[in-house]
């Protein structure tokens, strides 16, 4: 067995050097086969995490795949691995920590994430996501037509219940969220209310995935040890509109 973990990045360098040591220390102590693959979009478009967690997902060389943001660090006695389900939903608590990863008072912490402070909501899928390959490649990955800011998280939990697959989430998971700005979208945005007309039409969408994706991706030299692939994303697109 082993593990893929897949972090989608741009522009958070002070993230990954707190976080990607703390996984592969973690993943080195329990004593499991891992890699730690970083897809970086590297263009200035719109962040789009589903479409760099499947160009991540098609590189992997695991049999379980770990979808991690880069801003997400996990505490002592985290569960990665002890399941038996097709899904694996690893949180249960997020604690908002400044650069010192010491809790911020209430009032300093981004809107976003004041509502985790007693735990995540039961149908959160954010954050951390572990699914099998064979199944998140047979439910076509996440679907890419969001852009910019959300809903890929809540999509991918449709298809995870269209298709059936077996969810269990952590029993007392708790991750610290490293300190950002607040990046929740503005009510004039115009990709996520985009994003929103298209999860309501979420099931016309199964065709667009990771099975459908198009991408230019270029695989890197890192300066970090700790990881095994680094991938450089552009020119996103699908199958279906490209032909």
């Amino acid at each position: 067995m082993k593990y893929s973990i897949i972090i989608c990045y741009r522009n958070r360098e002070n993230h990954l050097e707190v976080n990607v040591p703390r996984l592969h220390q973690y993943f080195t102590n329990l004593g499991v086969d891992f890699e730690i693959i970083v897809v970086e979009q590297y263009d200035s478009d719109p962040f789009c995490r589903g479409q760099l967690f499947n160009e991540g997902a098609k590189k992997a060389n695991g049999d379980i795949l770990i979808f991690h943001d880069v801003d997400h660090y996990p505490t002592e006695g985290t569960n990665y691995t002890e399941f038996d389900t097709d899904v694996f939903l690893p949180l249960t608590k997020v604690i908002y920590v400044d650069k010192d990863l010491q809790p911020k008072p209430l009032e300093n912490v981004p809107g976003g994430y004041r509502h985790f402070k007693d735990g995540v909501d039961a149908n959160f899928f954010g954050g951390v996501l572990i699914m099998k390959k064979e199944e998140f490649f047979n439910i076509n990955g996440f679907c890419n037509v969001y852009v910019g800011w959300g809903l890929e998280d809540a999509d991918i939990r449709e298809r995870v219940l269209f298709y059936g697959l077996s969810v269990k989430r952590a029993d007392n998971n708790t991750f610290f969220a490293l300190d950002h700005p607040d990046s929740g979208p503005a009510p004039d945005d115009v990709h996520f209310n985009n994003n929103m007309v298209a999860f309501e039409f979420r099931e016309q969408l199964l065709g667009y995935g990771v099975n459908s994706q198009l991408a230019d991706v270029v695989e890197v030299t890192s300066s970090m040890k700790e990881i095994s692939k680094w991938l450089h994303v552009t020119n996103f697109a699908n199958k279906e509109d490209a032909e």
